[in-house]
């Protein structure tokens, strides 16, 4: 299995949703908890786009922002900020070329479990983790 590099101070992660929506103040807190670890944080342009009534976003729109991240030389970890439904409407339509010659950190759970399976299948390492929506709701918020 190939391994992302670990993720040092000063690395930049983007926080990115696949599936289901979620609204800015449930992710405030949690973008404050990954800067205290030392870590920069960028946003996927669609994160928040309300474009749709279930899906944080539209298809076309939730895959441009994956493959953005993905293709992303300065982004070290993409982080899914949620779980739901959604990932595997976009799983087949990613280019994962770029990603292959430099892996990078997947980072989720829930419908997320395709995409590393996925990543399996291209003996990339992810990470089953709690994802930014719940942070406030954990001990995260007290780290």
């Amino acid at each position: 299995m190939i391994q992302p590099a670990f993720l040092k101070h000063g690395d930049t992660v983007c926080i990115l949703a696949p599936g289901r929506k979620l609204d800015a103040k449930s992710i405030e807190t949690s973008v404050a908890i990954i800067q205290s670890w030392g870590l920069n944080v960028t946003l996927s342009y669609n994160l928040l786009s309300d474009t749709h009534s279930y899906l944080s976003g539209t298809d076309a729109e939730r895959l441009s922002d994956f493959q953005k991240a993905l293709d992303d030389s300065s982004v070290k970890a993409v982080i899914c900020a949620r779980g739901g439904y959604g990932t595997t409407r976009i799983l087949d339509l990613l280019d994962f070329s770029t990603f292959q010659k430099s892996p990078k950190w997947i980072c989720g759970f829930s419908d997320v479990t395709a995409l590393h399976l996925k990543l399996q299948s291209l003996t990339i390492q992810s990470i089953h983790a709690p994802m930014p929506v719940q942070f406030p709701k954990t001990e995260f918020a007290d780290s």
